[in-house]
């Protein structure tokens, strides 16, 4: 993020999100404006404002409708059902039920894709699937998906999923009491938003975790 508030989507191309959304109704262009909730909800779920990350996931709507196929699908899917999972804990009977059934569906579209392209759709597959098992308890299933995707994601050189997956890996051992582990990923979190160029980001963490990140 180069922006002073790195979740304010704008600087020399893109002009504002109110420009841009404006713009893409009046040419009704329903793939910009899905286009533009989806870059939102991944600047949101990075920098871990979850609900505002879950708030955009009926905008995208229109890029995972079957028929639509387009290079960064795998991505939206994937963040589509980070974004979901992320608010489970804050949600309730019903809104929980929808957010297992809904992760289960994309969980399930995105393993089809990985057969086909697995250096670009199985790691996020295995961070997808360990998210689900840890928010259904799954525990010990989870560790094993999260070094999984962990792991997939280093040998594609896919650095911001690369990160993202350790710094979530991190937080879950972390809930867990391992706080060991945690602190390893967490640094390899770290080390993989340096590498991705995620200034923002890696400022974030100095913050949040100075003692481990040093």
């Amino acid at each position: 993020g180069r922006n002073k508030d790195p979740l304010i989507l704008s600087g020399h191309i893109l002009t504002s999100e109110a420009d841009i959304l404006s713009r893409a109704r009046k040419a009704d262009d329903e793939v910009a404006s899905s286009s533009l909730h989806c870059y939102m909800m991944i600047l949101a779920y990075v920098f871990k404002d979850y609900e505002g990350a879950a708030s955009r996931t009926k905008g995208i709507d229109p890029l995972l409708a079957p028929p639509y196929l387009h290079p960064t699908l795998s991505s939206c899917i994937t963040f589509y059902t980070l974004s979901l999972l992320a608010i489970y804990n804050n949600r309730q009977g019903l809104a929980r039920r929808r957010i297992l059934s809904t992760a289960r569906r994309t969980i399930k579209r995105l393993k089809r894709f990985s057969c086909f392209t697995p250096e670009n759709c199985l790691g996020k597959l295995y961070f997808l699937q360990a998210e689900l098992a840890a928010v259904q308890g799954k525990y010990q299933h989870a560790r094993c998906m999260y070094a999984s995707a962990v792991g997939v994601l280093s040998e594609v050189n896919d650095k911001m999923m690369h990160a993202i997956a350790c710094e979530r890996s991190g937080l879950f051992l972390s809930s867990l009491g391992d706080e060991a582990a945690s602190r390893r990923y967490f640094r390899k979190a770290y080390g993989g938003y340096i590498d991705w160029g995620a200034t923002a980001k890696v400022e974030q963490l100095k913050k949040e975790m100075p003692l481990i990140v040093a």
